[in-house]
């Protein structure tokens, strides 16, 4: 059986551990909630661009497509 005054010795002992886990825990916390916030902006920029390229040139528009070269090979549409 452990007295008291051993379990403070335990427990001063094992204090360091446990901080550096805790900490450890809490940068994991925040480097995963800074790749969720650069995750959505990765998808809002793609969203953005997808609606910019869409209001800018009309799919299967021949003059555009006479012009540029965009879609003589490929028309993709949404």
């Amino acid at each position: 059986m452990i007295n008291p005054v051993q379990q403070k010795m335990i427990d001063a002992q094992l204090a360091p551990a446990r901080i550096g886990s805790e900490i450890a825990a809490a940068v994991a916390q925040k480097s995963q909630d800074v790749t969720n916030l650069q995750g959505q902006a990765v998808l809002n920029l793609l969203e953005s661009a997808a609606q910019t390229s869409r209001s800018a040139v009309a799919p299967g528009d021949p003059l555009v497509a006479q012009a540029t070269g965009m879609g003589n090979l490929l028309d993709i549409t949404a």
